[in-house]
Order: C-alpha cells, then structure tokens, then sequence
C-alpha cells in the first residue's frame, strides 16, 4: 500500500484545531493512515487539544496496532517542552497502537526533544526526516 497523504479518502476521522497563534489539521483514514499538519507556534492548549484528539481517532478504529502516522513539524513556530513531554506519556501508553510514526520538517530543537522522548518511551519505530518524500518512504516500507 503507497502512502499518499494528500490524496486520503474514506477518513473516518478529522480534527481541525485553531488558536490566535497555531493550528493543526489530523486525519486518519479507513487503512489506519494518519496525518498531522502543524502551523505556528505550538501552546499547551494546542498539545490538550491534539492528545484528546488522538484518543478520539483511537476511538474510530478500535483496537487496531497498524496505523501509520505521518507529522508534519515543517510550520510548526516552537513548542513547550513541558507539551512535548505531555506528548511523550501518550506515546508511550499508546505506543502499540503503531506501525511506523514519520515525523519530518521540525527545527532542530524540537527534533532533538522528539527524539529523546521516542528514546526514552522505547519506541523503536519511529523515523526522522528533514522532508515529507524521505517520510513516506518509511512508512511504505
């Protein structure tokens, strides 16, 4: 199955969320595909509001352990720490829920803490990138 982001169809779950300073879009689609777009600077509202947003996806597809996340960080205008490890502790309790996760596009700070955290939770299938084509790529494989 290729991975075609853009061209999702069949979603069984959406999420837009918006504040003054960011936003993210999720999708997740009917072959336990996921998308995240951030934009602007990232808050501890925002975090809330994409944790109870995967828990609302993992609600649409039950018990499945497949799904393929690709994030996109390449908009994304800085994070709380405090957020990414808020973020972390829900990987690490979900972490079985994943096939692959692909993040791409974060500065380096932010890479650096996602990294950390991804270490620390044992999560092992996990990629980084710099750019979207080298993401998908993971996750096809």
């Amino acid at each position: 199955m290729a991975l075609v982001p853009e061209e999702q169809h069949n979603l069984v779950f959406e999420k837009d969320w918006r504040e003054a300073s960011g936003s993210f879009r999720m999708t997740l689609d009917q072959n336990h595909v996921g998308v995240t777009r951030f934009d602007g600077k990232g808050s501890m509202a925002g975090t809330r509001a994409f944790i109870a947003g995967l828990d609302e996806g993992n609600l649409m597809i039950g018990a499945a352990s497949d799904v393929r996340a690709l994030v996109d960080l390449s908009k994304l205008d800085g994070v709380p720490v405090r957020a990414q490890f808020m973020l972390g502790k829900w990987l690490l309790a979900n972490k079985h829920r994943f096939y692959r996760i692909a993040v791409f596009g974060g500065k380096h700070w932010e890479m650096s803490v996602a990294r950390a955290i991804a270490k620390i939770a044992g999560f092992q299938n996990i990629g980084f990138f710099d750019e979207e084509n080298s993401s998908l790529g993971f996750l096809n494989g």
